[in-house]
């Protein structure tokens, strides 16, 4: 099955994350990172495969069921 893509790694492991010296600042660089603000709403991964089309939230799960409209208005492949 389909597996999305996910969109964000974390730079080091959860445990260590409240340790500001876990972090390499060189690793933080413009080329290796974008970000953007989210202002309201979620942020999705849109995907059609094979006529299939599915919708996946920034975790990985599938929210297709939930917009429906959505999904009737995806028109690409990829």
């Amino acid at each position: 099955p389909f597996r999305p893509v996910m969109l964000a790694h974390p730079l080091v492991p959860k445990a260590e994350r409240d340790n500001p010296d876990a972090v390499d600042p060189a690793l933080i660089t413009a080329d290796a990172f974008a970000a953007e603000w989210k202002y309201d709403g979620i942020r999705v991964q849109a995907s059609s495969e094979g006529g299939v089309r599915r919708i996946y939230t920034r975790t990985g799960d599938d929210i297709s069921h939930t917009f429906p409209d959505v999904l009737a208005a995806m028109s690409f492949e990829g």
